[in-house]
């Protein structure tokens, strides 16, 4: 029940008036903009909508779907609500290409949570942990979404629980892949961004007039479980990166699996040294500013074979330039 209390003032009218019993006298009050900072009491269960909330996930280009084997994880819903709430929730994930995949538990049935009520004044975390066992966990991840939605409903109070619940109270979702990844890989090719490195005019002056050749050396550490071939490529313009000509520079490695221990988890990196002569036209490239810097590297997959990622597990390069020139006195 809501009480509104008030007053009704009457202006002076200067002169006598008569005021029989039967004259009607109302007040009416709207209360549909009425904002509560805090409602104390027990609370009938009521169903609340939730928002969707929407997230980008950075997945490389070029990369193809994973054969995950397995994979755990734990989604935490985090509450400053001083109320009990019952949360079903669909999480939904899209590609780019038109791909669309449901998080789901066993059996196809929704991801279900209960939320205690939190203490005055604090929070309170439930988690819901997730495994190949209890969801479809990793067939959704192994499809890569680069767009994940989640959305979903709470119901809200049990009936029985005194309960306070402010403005400020809400619900705060986590999710943390806890395992490193069992998959076998498909043939990937993956692009990186292009980058860009400026020369200052003196710098291309000397190299216009002094340099006759010029060697870049480069090591490549994979860290992978899997072999890693990586092609780089320096141009005087973006484009050609994309679309190499004979002027452009381009160095191939091809670097071998990491060494793995039992379970397929990598342990010593594959190491790659690789020498490229840069010569006649192709010394160009190093008089334009900026250069352009790009390429690919290509996962040749594990042809169905399960390997062990973790988050740690990469590829490194590491370059450095021997130039062969006129000296001047």
């Amino acid at each position: 029940m809501l009480r509104v209390q008030g007053h009704l003032d009457t202006p002076g009218t200067g002169v006598s008036q008569t005021i029989a019993s039967t004259d009607p006298l109302s007040v009416h009050s709207d209360l549909s903009g009425v904002v509560m900072s805090r409602v104390e009491g027990v609370f009938a269960p009521f169903l609340v909508v939730l928002d969707p909330v929407t997230r980008n996930l950075d997945i490389p280009s070029g990369l193809g779907p994973l054969g995950l084997f397995d994979a755990a994880g734990t989604l935490t819903i985090t509450s400053t609500a001083g109320v009990p709430a019952h949360l079903v929730l669909q999480i939904s994930g899209t590609d780019g290409a038109g791909g669309a995949w449901s998080l789901m538990g066993a059996g196809g049935a929704p991801l279900m949570l209960d939320v205690p009520a939190a203490p005055p004044g604090g929070s309170v975390s439930a988690p819901l942990a997730l495994t190949g066992a209890n969801s479809n966990l990793p067939d959704f991840l192994g499809h890569l979404p680069s767009h994940i939605q989640v959305t979903g409903t709470a119901r809200v109070g049990d009936g029985l629980t005194s309960a306070r619940v402010t403005s400020q109270d809400s619900f705060h979702g986590h999710f943390e892949l806890e395992s490193a990844l069992n998959a076998s890989f498909s043939d990937s090719r993956i692009g990186f961004d292009t980058d860009s490195v400026k020369l200052g005019s003196s710098v291309r002056d000397q190299i216009r007039g002094r340099l006759s050749r010029v060697r870049v050396h480069v090591t490549i550490e994979n860290g992978l479980p899997l072999g890693a071939d990586a092609t780089l490529h320096l141009a005087a313009t973006r484009d050609e990166i994309a679309n190499p000509g004979p002027g452009t520079i381009t160095l191939s490695a091809s670097a071998p699996a990491a060494g793995v221990v039992a379970g397929a988890q990598a342990l010593a990196p594959g190491v790659q040294d690789v020498v490229l002569e840069i010569t006649g036209s192709q010394i160009d490239v190093l008089q334009h500013s900026p250069i352009y810097l790009g390429g690919n590297v290509h996962l040749p997959g594990t042809a169905g074979q399960k390997v062990r990622v973790r988050g740690q597990d990469e590829v490194k390069a590491r370059a450095w330039l021997e130039a062969e020139g006129k000296v001047v006195r």
